[in-house]
C-alpha cells in the first residue's frame, strides 16, 4: 500500500511545489518583489524539494516530514480562520470623528493593488460619513521614494478628497507604530476632546489592526478593503506568522 502512495504524494508535492513557484514568479513579475512573494517561492521550494526526495528519505525523516506539514496545514488553517472571522464584517457605524487608513508599502511612488484597495475603502466611507477626517499611515522604507502617507494623501488628494480632511502619520514602520502615532495626532487634532475612530484595512490585515488598537487603548471600528484574490496566498501566510510575533513580542 505504501509503495502505491508514496508516488502519489511525491507528485501532489511537486505540484504544489510548482504552482507556488510559478504563481510567486509571476507575481514578482507583475507586481515586483515582496516578502509576500518571497515566502510563496520558500514554500514552493520546500514542497517542491520534498517532492523529490521523499523516497530517499530514512523511515523516521519521512514521518517527521508528514507531521511537520501537517502541523503547518493546521495551523494556518488555525490563522486563516482568525483573519476571515475579522474580515467578513464591517462594524463602522459611520459616525465616528476620523478614519485610520493603515499602509502596506509602496513602490518608489507607486502604489500597488494592495494599497490602492485600501484608499478606495476609504473613500467608500467617506461617501458615507463625510465629515470624518482621514489620516493616513507610513513612513518612508527601503525602494519607497517618499513617505507611504504622502503618496496615499496624493492619491485621495486626485480622487476629490480636500486637503483639510487628510491628515499624515509619516514616520511609522509598522502597525504598532501606526497606531501609536496615530493616537498622538489625533489627540492633537481634535484638542483633547473626545473623539471616535475606525479602521480602514485589507481584510486578511483587520485581525491583528483592532488588535493593535485595543494595545493602544483605542476602541476602533473597522471597515475591510477587500483584497484581489491572486494577493490572497501570500498575504495569508505572511500575516499568519505576524499574528504570532504580535502575541509573543
Amino acid at each position: 500500500m505504501n509503495k502505491t502512495l508514496f508516488p502519489l504524494w511525491q507528485k501532489i508535492s511537486a505540484l504544489c511545489g510548482l504552482v507556488t513557484i510559478a504563481g510567486s514568479v509571476l507575481l514578482t513579475i507583475r507586481f515586483g518583489a515582496s516578502i509576500n512573494n518571497a515566502l510563496g517561492f520558500g514554500l514552493g521550494s520546500f514542497f517542491l524539494i520534498l517532492g523529490a526526495c521523499y523516497r530517499l528519505m530514512p523511515r523516521w525523516l519521512r514521518w517527521c516530514c508528514k507531521a511537520a506539514i501537517s502541523g503547518m496545514a493546521l495551523f494556518f488553517l488555525l490563522m486563516s480562520g482568525l483573519m476571515v472571522s475579522a474580515g467578513a464584517r464591517n462594524t463602522a457605524t459611520f459616525t465616528e470623528d476620523a478614519v485610520i487608513v493603515l499602509g502596506s508599502g509602496i513602490r518608489g511612488e507607486r502604489i500597488p493593488v494592495m494599497l490602492q484597495r485600501r484608499l478606495e475603502g476609504a473613500q467608500r466611507y467617506l461617501q458615507a460619513n463625510p465629515r470624518a477626517i482621514v489620516l493616513v499611515t507610513g513612513g518612508q522604507g527601503y525602494g519607497e521614494d517618499i513617505p507611504e502617507a504622502l503618496a496615499m494623501q496624493r492619491a485621495l488628494l486626485a480622487a476629490g478628497i480636500e486637503a483639510h480632511q487628510i491628515l499624515l502619520e509619516d514616520q511609522s514602520r509598522n502597525t504598532d507604530e501606526n497606531f501609536a502615532n496615530s493616537k498622538k495626532i489625533l489627540n492633537k487634532h481634535f484638542g483633547g476632546q473626545t473623539w471616535r475612530v475606525s479602521v480602514v484595512t485589507s481584510d486578511f490585515h483587520m485581525f491583528r489592526a483592532l488588535a493593535t488598537a485595543r494595545r493602544h487603548g483605542l476602541d476602533a471600528t473597522s471597515f475591510n478593503a477587500p483584497l484581489d484574490w491572486y494577493l490572497r496566498p501570500g498575504s495569508f501566510l505572511r500575516e499568519s506568522l505576524s499574528i504570532v510575533k504580535f502575541w509573543f513580542w
